[in-house]
């Protein structure tokens, strides 16, 4: 593990702790000024020695998923009742 990662700044780790692995590569591109890929690689690797942290990313995701999904089947049930009563 490099001495950057041992370090890694507070808000890229809360980024990662809300799942937002995007955002925490932006912001570690930001503090540290790497370039994409440096970025990229180092988030990845902490999450890899953290993996509690990659549990939490990958469940959010499957959170906003399933909330998507139930949103549009409500969305649908509502509107074949709107359209079953004009008929």
């Amino acid at each position: 593990m490099s001495q950057q990662q041992d370090d890694m700044p507070a808000e890229v780790v809360a980024a990662l702790k809300e799942g937002h692995k995007i955002e925490a590569i932006k912001r570690l591109r930001e503090s540290r000024g790497l370039d994409l890929r440096e970025a990229k690689a180092e988030v990845e690797a902490y999450l890899h020695d953290h993996p509690e942290l990659f549990a939490a990313a990958r469940g959010s995701g499957r959170r906003h998923g399933l909330l998507f999904w139930l949103l549009l089947s409500l969305l649908l049930g509502v509107l074949l009742l709107l359209f079953s009563h004009r008929l």
